[in-house]
């Protein structure tokens, strides 16, 4: 594959990441504000599928910078 395509995809992949951690962020406030169990709902499970695509595409990110 072109290292262009496998970078360009590595950040669409972190900005995804990124997304589903902003979800979680806000439906922790959102539950927070509203009285409700603020870890409850779809938090935890934003976070569980955010935080490890956020890390492995900063892996990817590092391995497919263009140097050149």
């Amino acid at each position: 594959m072109d290292a262009h395509l496998l970078f360009t995809s590595t950040i669409i992949l972190f900005i995804i990441g990124i997304a589903f951690l902003a979800l979680a962020t806000l439906s922790f406030r959102f539950r927070a504000i509203s009285g409700k169990n603020a870890w409850g709902g779809k938090t935890k499970t934003f976070i569980c599928i955010g935080l490890p695509i956020t890390i492995i595409a900063l892996g990817l990110i590092y391995l497919f910078y263009p140097y050149k």
